[in-house]
């Protein structure tokens, strides 16, 4: 397989078609055209290329068409893009006094303000007039902020404009979400393509006909699915080298239908949140018209593939599909594999060179805490809200039974690579107790927009009003949410070559001393950067030695702090006692780690155990303050009654933990087994030793694995909903005894009802010993495997491009490793800023982001054609040029660091160059995505590139479609137009005359016309010394062939 990429906006610069053009002779041209009527393709061509966008001629215009006050006035576009007023009060003057053919008075121009200051992809209509008494049509010019009504006396003149208004429509306007272009991957299709990637696997679409598959009613549906056509069935799922997805009955293999991911945006394939299904391994892809209709693309295609022996042949069927996967691991390389056919986004103009191309990491999280509805009259309420984007339910809480005043503090995290334009959260209320249905009703709704997430004031919590389903404009209650942004523009895998380089060869222990001196320690979440630091080392498999730099540092100053205490003669117990209790970039990295590698196995281990304890919802307190019972012998019968199912649900849950100590994942061993070493070096007294190792395992593998997921399962994914106010309380004890069993700490004064679980902890403490030598690996643990965990089985292979996987998340976990790097490299220039105040001024992309759109810029140089740096090296300092590298310059000794800069650029000598280096790197890159979102938030501007060039404006007539109303459209990519029925305007001259002339015109110019046509078409030709084949060989030229449409 030898995919590429059909970009639009990577070509190369051609010469410009040479040879002046005779004033005589091109007004000849202009008029033999003129005589046709309309404008045909070769014409169309030689306008843009001679004109290169811009116009000037005397035109009647009018903002409004229905009061049919038109002025008339000598307009031009100038290289901006800008519909201006060509011509002064003088030089209106002098043209009456000049002209005696002007009969109609001029008007002047009312103020030196443009008509439109931009005209960067405007949309255009023609509208034809009844009454006939113009030479050719309204042209309809609409921006975002204005629209006009253009019309010319001459037909000529009426050309020039339509092609220099399209030259402009093919640009893009500001705002960089506006840059975005979905790209055609371009395959290879074998004619026997083999598999990929195969797999049992359950699917949620339409039922075969005619098919014996096996119906899997017991899944859940999805919200809007429960059609009769659709359900949940078997199926053996192969991915081919071609894209197609094979849907196999899993007795005898025979197709039950085939889907064609090629079909797909990689926004549209994604990871079903685990609120919907109550699990975790559910991949979504559909066709989303909501997101289509965003990005202009059709939705009029079917992705179920044309196959004879499809079942779905001649079925009108909704465009998606869910899979359940076996494992969270088949999910993770399913998500992968058909990511990589599927059509990526990015943002980039036209000639962008395809490393300054960059991606949007548009991450955010949403969390719903409560709602206040109680001015609602529900009779039996059961609320919980719903996330809905692109018109699909994309989360959801729990349902909260009896309450107007619901409380969910739930939080849902999601990513995409496009603009979310709105968000809608939705209160409904069940038919059912704490179930789901298409039968439950809407009560009210509120809706979130991007700049709303991007908001900072959102970072806290917000009531906000919640309205009625049925009138919009009437508020039932409120709602309080919070939103955590992270915006991020993303430069393509060529542009870290060299930082991955220093990265990998840097010393580790010199980043976590940098990291803890340095101020961005504390302008920056612990959350955040452990995850970063995590994610980056582990993707390039540095994990390990990351784990043990963060170890030796922490122990650092553990070590002091215990020769402080024993240089004066105090104990040193406090300091064990609290050991890694506090949060710090090792716990916080740990905790992520520990969770991330052992997730599957805490949920094989202890999972049975929390959803029946959740499920039954029993009390055991044992608490005589909390049991309601006034008469003191039936309390006590409570109490030992609670107390014996306390204690066997203890043993229960003990015996599960001890008696998988060899399932627990070598991951999670290996760094206790590095913490319990660096213990023994620093306290070589094995009683002191012994106590301390307790508390640096409970500390990490009781206090921050096993306790949180006992006291917050419903956080964890573990169970459907909010557990009740008995089983709530019931995984608290639990909770306690399990945490004061790892410590081997006894109940005292404080809890004196718990003092009867002492017996518990005496029981088990030579188990607790046994188990800490087990998983520290000081002694081998012949305990036999009782889980079945996905970490001993082989992943398969993808046999992908590399070029692909590059701008994938990475397989385990999906870690998107370029996205964590740009984040490390913010971080760096963020420690730059504080060294000098001529480097970077923020970390935060957003805040970037925010500086780009209160400050946009208005220059028409900044073009991607004309920055410093199109193309990359391996040394980014050739790339970037001496005026990034002065960002590096300290203000006392500019050229000593300059030249430490290019030194440095060679091969480093030791740790300290190279982490120099790494700041450096980062600066320059930081620098890059700032100048280049600059360039795409701005109007986008021609370049050399395509100014000029026969072959650009060749490429936009082979673009131009219209619709029934004459609209215009440019679809470059072949994505909608003719998926939606519009015509291509230059497909012959009946479609060309079609959209200019008007029927009743129509017969009156083929009768004038038809005696000469001939001899014009060749005589206009022959004045450029092109024929006709002459110009479609030069369409066929190098630079063409970038253009070239499939």
């Amino acid at each position: 397989m030898a995919p590429g990429n059909k970009n639009i906006h990577s070509f190369a610069a051609g010469k410009t078609v040479s040879g002046p053009i005779v004033p005589d002779k091109f007004h000849q041209f202009l008029k033999s055209s003129s005589k046709m009527g309309y404008l045909d393709e070769a014409d169309f061509i030689e306008r843009v290329r001679s004109s290169q966008g811009k116009f000037n001629g005397l035109l009647q215009w009018c903002s409004n068409l229905s009061l049919n006050e038109w002025r008339k006035n000598h307009l031009e576009i100038n290289e901006k893009g800008s519909l201006t007023h060509a011509v002064n009060e003088t030089d209106v003057k002098s043209l009456q006094n000049t002209m005696d053919d002007f009969t109609d008075s001029i008007d002047l121009p009312s103020s030196s303000h443009p008509i439109i200051n931009h005209l960067q992809n405007c949309e255009l209509q023609l509208i034809h007039q009844d009454n006939g008494d113009s030479t050719s049509p309204i042209i309809e010019v609409q921006t975002s902020s204005n629209s006009i009504y253009l019309k010319a006396n001459s037909k000529s003149l009426f050309f020039d404009l339509f092609s220099s208004l399209v030259f402009w429509k093919s640009l893009k306007s500001n705002d960089v979400f506006n840059k975005t272009n979905v790209i055609q991957p371009i395959f290879h299709k074998p004619e026997d393509p083999i598999s990929i990637i195969l797999c049992q696997c359950h699917v949620f679409g339409p039922i075969p006909k005619n098919k014996h598959v096996q119906l899997s009613t017991y899944l859940p549906k999805p919200s809007n699915g429960e059609s009769d056509d659709y359900g949940w069935f078997a199926a053996m799922g192969v991915l081919k080298t071609d894209g197609i997805l094979d849907l196999l009955i899993q007795s005898d293999g025979s197709l039950i239908y085939s889907i064609d991911v090629t079909k797909f945006l990689r926004s549209e394939i994604h990871i079903v949140d685990s609120s919907i299904f109550q699990s975790d391994k559910y991949l979504f892809m559909g066709i989303l018209p909501q997101l289509r209709k965003q990005l202009q693309i059709s939705s009029n295609e079917s992705c179920f593939a044309d196959n004879s022996r499809s079942s779905t042949k001649s079925r009108k069927l909704s465009q998606y599909l869910y899979l359940r996967l076996p494992l969270r691991i088949d999910l993770e390389d399913w998500f992968v594999a058909l990511n990589s056919f599927a059509m990526p986004d990015v943002l980039s103009l036209i000639g962008t060179d395809k490393s300054n191309e960059l991606r949007i990491s548009n991450r955010f999280k949403i969390s719903i805490l409560e709602a206040d509805l109680r001015d609602l009259e529900i009779e039996k309420p059961r609320l919980y809200a719903e996330i809905n984007l692109w018109d699909k339910a994309v989360a959801r809480t729990a349902v909260v039974p009896s309450s107007t005043s619901p409380f969910w503090r739930e939080e849902f995290n999601f990513n995409f690579s496009v603009r979310t334009n709105i968000i809608k959260i939705i209160i409904k209320c069940s038919v059912e107790d704490n179930s789901y249905s298409n039968k439950d009703s809407i009560i009210g709704e509120i809706q979130i927009t991007q700049e709303m997430i991007n908001d900072p004031n959102l970072n806290k919590e917000t009531r906000l009003p919640v309205f009625s389903y049925t009138n919009k404009n009437f508020q039932i209650g409120t709602i309080c949410i919070k939103t955590i942004s992270s915006l991020n523009f993303v430069l393509q895998p060529v542009n870290f070559t060299k930082f991955e380089q220093v990265l990998s060869k840097v010393s580790l222990p010199k980043i976590c001393d940098y990291m803890h001196d340095s101020k961005i320690s504390a302008d920056l979440k612990l959350e955040d950067i452990s995850l970063v630091f995590l994610d980056i080392f582990q993707a390039i498999n540095r994990e390990d030695d990351w784990f043990q730099a963060l170890i030796d540092r922490e122990f650092q100053g553990l070590d002091k702090s215990i020769t402080m205490s024993n240089s004066n003669h105090q104990s040193s117990n406090h300091i064990y006692n609290t050991l890694f209790r506090g949060n710090s970039i090792l716990t916080k990295t740990m905790e992520t780690y520990c969770y991330r590698v052992g997730q599957e196995y805490l949920d094989k281990c202890i999972g049975t155990v929390i959803r029946q304890l959740v499920e039954e919802d029993e009390s055991y307190e044992i608490d005589p303050n909390r049991i309601k019972e006034s008469e003191l012998t039936e309390k006590e019968k409570i109490i030992e009654t609670n107390f014996q199912k306390l204690l066997s649900l203890a043993e229960r849950t003990w015996k599960l933990i001890f008696e998988t100590s060899n399932d627990l994942p070598q991951g999670i061993k290996t760094q206790l087994k590095c913490f319990r070493k660096k213990l023994e070096i620093i306290e070589p007294d094995e009683k002191i030793s012994s106590k301390s190792l307790l508390n640096c395992i409970s500390g990490f593998l009781f206090l921050r694995f096993f306790c949180p997921v006992i006291l917050n399962p419903k956080i964890f994914n573990f169970v459907e909903h909010h557990p009740g106010e008995n089983a709530r309380r019931s995984l608290t004890l639990l909770a306690k005894v399990v945490m004061n069993l790892s410590t081997l700490t006894e109940f005292g004064s404080k809890e004196p009802w718990m003092k009867r679980m002492n017996s518990f902890i005496d029981d088990h403490k030579g188990q607790l010993l046994d188990y800490l030598d087990k998983i520290t690996e000081k002694k081998l643990d012949f305990a036999p495997k009782k889980l079945k965990l996905s970490s001993s089985l082989t992943r398969p292979k993808l046999e992908l491009s590399q070029d692909i996987l590059k701008n994938l998340p990475a397989n385990p976990f999906l870690i998107d490793k370029y996205l964590r790097e740009t984040e490390l490299i913010n971080i760096f220039a963020t420690s730059e800023e504080s060294k000098s105040s001529k480097t970077v001024r923020s970390v935060s992309m957003e805040h970037m982001f925010k500086i780009v759109q209160d400050k946009p810029t208005e220059k028409s140089e900044f073009s991607i054609g004309g920055l410093e740096f199109e193309k990359m090296s391996e040394n980014n300092t050739e790339v970037f040029g001496e005026e990034l590298l002065s960002l590096l310059k300290s203000e006392e000794d500019s050229d000593g660091n300059k030249a430490n800069v290019h030194s440095l650029q060679s091969t480093p000598s030791n740790n300290g160059d190279l982490l120099n280096q790494l700041e450096q790197e980062s600066v320059l890159l930081f620098n890059k995505i700032r100048q280049l979102v600059k360039v795409l938030d701005d109007y986008e501007y021609p370049n050399e590139i395509i100014l000029g060039k026969s072959e650009y404006a060749s490429f936009l007539a082979n673009s131009l479609y219209y619709d029934k109303e004459k609209k215009v459209y440019l679809d470059f990519q072949n994505l909608y137009a003719l998926k939606d029925g519009y015509t291509k305007l230059f497909k012959s001259n009946s479609t060309a005359e079609s959209f200019f002339v008007s029927s009743e015109k129509k017969d009156q110019l083929i009768h004038h016309n038809s005696t000469d046509e001939a001899v014009n078409r060749t005589s206009k030709f022959s004045m450029f010394g092109k024929s006709p084949a002459d110009l479609k060989q030069k369409s066929e030229s190098k630079l063409a062939r970038w253009f070239k449409k499939g």
